[in-house]
């Protein structure tokens, strides 16, 4: 018995947090008067935040978090606005870091929505170890096109894979991250593409362009699961979660029907931003219709994580080493093209976290397996 107090008593110590938080509560992290949208988590604990150029109140692409405050990511001659387009951040929309530690950092090139640069779409690799740049790639047509804006990326490091969102024209980059070679494919299928006639609604406001109409954002999200066979991604104008055999995206000789019939609705969620998987099946989905975070258990099942009056859009997730889901609340139906031209953007923008140990592996309850 007392061997058995004594197990538990380690298995307790070692996880470092408590069995199962039941009582699951949003704790500020950072906040900030320029708008973000993305956040990573690095292995070690390191926060990294991106800041897209929607605006001339701009700062920094990317900054390094530390104690509270923001350091230009990997230097300020990135981060200057200066310069060719192919050395520096035009308008970054995501950043995430892979199972290696390595940052990646979606640069859509589309700054304020006018139009892509050409040379400023790219995807840049860092080692976190040594905060240097390995890798640039670059986008250019027709994998897209003016009308794109590069919106969120996935890496399988294990068939050295990068899948990216295009949630301007619609669709899904598959990049070889060994040769660069790159192919658009799900273009205009009803997956990737905005529902007709939904409207989203934030705290019960409709979401309406300067015409009054639903703005329309194709394929936003998107997510692999924990042994990278399925890809998760969702339109956000629209209610659908979709996913895909990673195989027969990877496998060019697979035909654009074949891997079209292979595409299955997973379940109707209503408007997503962004989705994450975590280690043990769950994927985590940003509710933002409903201020709240919600998941995809491993059986189907859809269930709220959090629901809070402060998440006004909650809409980029990442899991630390601490087991804390970390998300962005960028108040994106603030800005004029989600609110009938009006700019009613006063922030401060904030990050929070959230207690998720329970549903990631190597939890507590993992550590008593062997009884």
């Amino acid at each position: 018995m007392q061997k058995a107090i004594l197990l538990i008593f380690t298995a307790f110590l070692l996880n470092g947090c408590t069995p199962s938080p039941k009582d699951r509560k949003l704790t500020e992290v950072f906040k900030d008067d320029y708008q973000f949208t993305g956040v990573a988590i690095s292995k070690t604990g390191r926060m990294f935040v991106n800041y897209p150029r929607w605006s001339d109140h701009y700062e920094y692409g990317v900054a390094e978090i530390k104690k509270g405050k923001k350091i230009p990511f990997p230097d300020m001659k990135w981060n200057a606005y200066s310069g060719l387009p192919i050395d520096y951040f035009l308008c970054v929309q995501s950043v995430y870091v892979d199972k290696n530690d390595n940052l990646w950092i979606l640069d859509t090139g589309n700054p304020e929505f006018k139009g892509v640069v050409y040379g400023g779409a790219k995807l840049v690799r860092i080692d976190l170890r040594t905060n240097k740049i390995l890798l640039k790639y670059f986008f250019n047509e027709p994998n897209i096109s003016k009308n794109s804006y590069l919106n969120d990326v996935r890496i399988d490091e294990n068939n050295n894979k990068a899948y990216i969102t295009d949630s301007g024209a619609g669709g899904i980059i598959v990049l070889d991250t060994d040769s660069g070679k790159q192919r658009k494919l799900l273009s205009n299928h009803v997956s990737t593409m905005a529902e007709p006639g939904y409207v989203i609604k934030v705290n019960g406001k409709e979401c309406l362009n300067t015409d009054g109409k639903s703005f329309e954002v194709q394929s936003d999200g998107l997510t692999l699961d924990a042994e990278n066979k399925y890809l998760y991604f969702h339109a956000l104008s629209g209610k659908a979660l979709y996913k895909v055999p990673t195989k027969l995206l990877n496998d060019e000789n697979v035909s654009d029907v074949e891997r079209e019939k292979s595409v299955e609705k997973v379940a109707d969620t209503g408007a997503v931003d962004g989705i994450l998987s975590s280690d043990a099946g769950n994927v985590f989905l940003t509710a933002l219709e409903e201020n709240s975070i919600k998941y995809l258990t491993p059986k189907n099942e859809i269930k709220t994580l959090v629901k809070d009056k402060n998440l006004w859009w909650p809409d980029t997730l990442s899991i630390g080493p601490d087991k804390y889901l970390y998300v962005t609340d960028s108040m994106i139906n603030e800005m004029p093209f989600f609110n009938s031209g009006k700019d009613e953007r006063k922030g401060p923008y904030k990050i929070y976290k959230i207690n998720v140990s329970d549903l990631c592996k190597g939890t507590f309850f993992d550590k008593l397996k062997f009884f």
